[in-house]
């Protein structure tokens, strides 16, 4: 038979291994998500800005003789530092264009806010072909 001093010791045996086992286990969790954030940073701040044709192919209105080239020329780099210009395809809003640009779709009302001159009144109408200033944020 056991003895009830060996019972105590085997309980307090699994129990600190328990212990031991849940901090090695949270541990890994926060930095397999640590390195998940770092990369999904690291990753952004690579981009190049430019669309590519896969992504450009689940855009609504998009035309499959339509190249990743033509769409990109849609954004492009002014000479004076900082201005960016952003050419109004049909179909977008400015909320799908801070979307497209910063990756961060609230961004719509700064750029309203920069170009309200040329938008007027209403932002949720913007036509074709207009060039929005986009801010350098």
């Amino acid at each position: 038979m056991m003895s009830e001093q060996y019972l105590k010791q085997l309980i307090k045996s699994i129990r600190e291994k328990s212990k031991i086992i849940i901090f090695v286990f949270g541990f890994l969790l926060v930095v397999i998500f640590a390195f998940c954030l770092l990369f999904s940073t690291l990753s952004s701040k690579t981009s190049s800005g430019k669309i590519t044709l896969e992504a450009a192919s689940t855009q609504i209105g998009f035309e499959e003789t339509e190249s990743a080239s033509t769409i990109n020329n849609n954004f492009k780099k002014n000479d004076r530092v900082g201005d960016a210009t952003y050419t109004v395809q049909s179909g977008d809003s400015l909320w799908s264009i801070a979307q497209e640009n910063y990756s961060d779709p609230f961004v719509w009302q700064e750029i309203y806010e920069l170009n309200k001159d040329i938008i007027g009144d209403n932002p949720n109408l913007i036509f074709p072909s207009t060039e929005l200033r986009l801010p350098n944020l």
